[in-house]
């Protein structure tokens, strides 16, 4: 990378992160992460001397395993180094992904820095109390690095500072990583003990043609990095709101608190028009994760001012008599007004008259108290509620019955409901009145049109109902009708006895590489779990390949474990929090026949050997493992080529003698054991020595 390229790249750094070369740290058990059968260790140096040993010398690695921690062998040994900078060379130009190229780009020139750009890092740093300069730089270097490495296992494994094993099932494993002269690190994993995935919840305050979205990172931040957020305006298609993953320093850094909340305001294009967005989590080794948290909601025009109370007195009837301002363009904005009271000045209000309509500007409320204060309420249609100051009205001596004590409620299998209470001790008691509500924010209906006098109530619901459950409240009425306040709301679940109704496989799709499967969420409000089974077409049994403990409408899974020229079956069911679970979705099939040829060289290497005058041929294949056979063309032009040979697996290299200077062009065509479609390889040209 160029000064220039790199000063830029640089900058970009510095945009996303503050400074903490000397402070970013990797969760500790979170540097292995096991994808299917697959295991991916990091590392981060704990210090730039070990560093600059590993650059050296590497680190050695040992794998133990073993059916249980106390019988563990040794398995293998390895020494794990950085790659060569032509290497990094490679791999930069290998990337199609602008930004992803950008990481590689500067991963390189940290690990393999150019001298005047160190000059030019050594102008921005300030010297630190018993540090030399050499190591200011090597740890600005080294905290970059593992930054930047961050996007991609393929980095972490150029930078020596990770790598991968394939897991046997049902197998224990101890990884040893040291170098030479330094403390060393010890990853173990256990199947027994794998965690299991989770994603922090999206909070979101719509407003005025903008949302403030906001997610907990901590109890996350072993699993993750950071965060993919994404917007939608139909719910299907999201575009990511950066490019780069927002990263909460306060997770990556030793010197502050375990503790932060990431936040972001996002600009809303219209107001009263629905967005989505959605968050996914990026682990330490810059895989996306599979779980999702998504907020939906509207702008809209908020309500900025309160109500302004302009009259209020005592009627005769004992009433408080209130007026109150707001202008009458905001009419349109405005649910309702309600009016709240409390008995002190800065003590708790409660609501005391509702749904009032948005043109009233006066209301009369009979009072039961002597001492009522009273506060109007804007209740928009959109926005928090605007309440007004508190004005007092002296009321009438009037003393409602205390409220009903001890009100408790069972029910039982048949969904008969049993309802208790202590009887009052009023001299003028008229008895009970019980309230019955099938949505607690709903108001609650009488069960009867007179007062009863007994101390219990029987009723019988219906158990086939969508909701969960059903509220019940009590008041007291003395022979005035003064009514004491509700007494506590019971809510009682209903026996779950609805299995939930089934998902609907929609769609789907075989893309060469996997198969994506599209299906709808049971309608149920009660669905806790989603779970994805597959099989193949005439086998027995169903093996479930994913499960989903929240859903959207639509939902998607993509399966890479599948193998070619099969049919496959995919049926979905969901389970309530009852434990019941539905009935299976209608299976849908995929046939997983490849169509598109495959690229099956990654290079060639031409050498000659005049001493022997011989020439050479050596390849490199893209899946070397599912190898039967290379077909081997040849001609003395590019119109004459016909076949030459053809080779085993083990036979990497074609050695031929000169013949009389002539020039050879060469063709190779391997053969998969899976029956895979590979292209051709392009012609490959040896041209004979020249002579002295």
């Amino acid at each position: 990378m160029n000064k220039i390229k790199f000063l830029s790249t640089f900058g970009l750094f510095l945009f996303l992160l503050t400074p903490l070369y000397s402070q970013f740290i990797l969760p500790e058990y979170q540097s292995q992460v096991v994808d299917e059968n697959e295991m991916m260790i990091r590392w981060e140096p704990r210090t730039w001397q070990e560093w600059q040993t590993s650059l050296k010398e590497g680190y050695q690695v040992k794998v133990f395993g073993g059916a249980a921690k106390t019988s563990m062998q040794l398995m293998e040994t390895k020494v794990v180094k950085p790659a060569s900078e032509k290497e990094w060379e490679v791999a930069i130009a290998n990337q199609s992904d602008t930004l992803l190229r950008e990481f590689y780009q500067a991963a390189q020139s940290f690990l393999y820095m150019a001298p005047e750009i160190e000059a030019e890092i050594q102008k921005s740093l300030m010297d630190e109390p018993g540090k030399t300069m050499e190591e200011n730089i090597g740890e600005f270097r080294m905290g970059y690095l593992v930054y930047s490495i961050t996007y991609g296992m393929e980095m972490i494994e150029m930078a020596g500072l990770g790598f991968k094993m394939n897991l046997e099932d049902n197998k224990v494993y101890r990884i040893e990583v040291s170098a030479n002269g330094h403390d060393g690190y010890e990853f173990v994993y256990d199947p027994a003990q794998k965690i299991k995935p989770t994603i922090p919840k999206l909070s979101s305050e719509f407003g005025d043609k903008k949302v403030a979205l906001s997610w907990s990172t901590p109890e996350h931040k072993q699993q993750y990095f950071g965060y993919y957020l994404s917007k939608s305006d139909n719910g299907k298609k999201y575009d990511r709101v950066l490019d780069v993953p927002y990263v909460n320093i306060l997770d990556t850094i030793t010197i502050t608190p375990d503790a932060g909340i990431m936040t972001e305001e996002v600009v809303l294009e219209k107001n009263y028009k629905d967005y989505w967005f959605k968050i996914k989590g990026m682990n330490y080794f810059g895989q996306e994760s599979p779980l999702s948290s998504v907020q939906k909601g509207y702008g809209f025009e908020k309500i900025n001012v309160m109500p302004v109370i302009s009259y209020s007195d005592q009627t005769e009837a004992n009433e408080a008599e209130i007026n109150w301002s707001v202008d009458r363009n905001l009419n349109r904005l405005i649910d309702h007004f309600a009016i709240y009271r409390s008995d002190e000045l800065d003590g708790e209000y409660k609501v005391v008259l509702d749904s009032i309509p948005p043109a009233s500007r006066t209301i009369k409320i009979p009072m039961e108290h002597n001492r009522n204060f009273f506060s109007v309420g804007i209740v928009p249609k959109d926005g928090p509620v605007m309440r007004s100051f508190s004005v007092f009205v002296m009321g009438q001596d009037t003393v409602p019955p205390i409220i009903p004590q001890n009100f408790v409620a069972t029910i039982d299998t048949n969904g008969v409901v049993t309802l208790n209470w202590d009887r009052n001790v009023e001299e003028d008691l008229w008895g009970y009145k019980i309230f019955r509500s099938e949505f607690i924010e709903d108001e609650f209906a009488p069960m009867m049109a007179s007062p009863m006098i007994d101390t219990f109530f029987l009723d019988t619901i219906n158990l086939n109902s969508i909701n969960e459950q059903i509220h019940y409240s009590i008041i007291s009425l003395d022979k005035r009708n003064n009514r004491s306040a509700f007494a506590p709301i019971i809510s009682l679940n209903r026996p779950d006895t609805i299995m939930p109704t089934p998902p609907l496989v929609r769609g789907i799709e075989f893309m060469e590489d996997s198969i994506k499967v599209e299906w709808a969420s049971s309608s149920s409000q009660d669905v806790k779990l989603h779970q994805l089974f597959r099989r193949e077409l005439n086998q027995e049994g169903w093996k479930m390949v994913a499960e989903f403990t929240s859903a959207e409408s639509l939902n998607y899974f993509v399966d890479n474990k599948f193998e070619l020229n099969k049919t496959y079956l995919y049926t979905v069911t969901a389970t309530d929090d009852a434990d019941l679970n539905s009935l299976p979705s209608r299976p849908l099939r995929v046939r997983t026949i490849s169509r598109k040829p495959k690229k099956a060289f990654k290079r060639f290497d031409v050498k000659f050997d005049e001493k022997k005058a011989t020439s050479s041929i050596s390849w490199q294949l893209v899946d070397e493992q599912k190898l039967e056979e290379i077909i081997v063309y040849r001609g003395p032009n590019e119109a004459e080529i016909s076949m030459y040979k053809i080779l085993t697996p083990s036979e990497k290299e074609i050695v031929q003698d000169f013949e009389d200077n002539k020039n050879w062009y060469f063709l190779f065509k391997p053969i998969y054991n899976d029956g895979s479609s590979v292209l051709m390889s392009d012609i490959v040209e040896v041209k004979a020595p020249e002579g002295d």
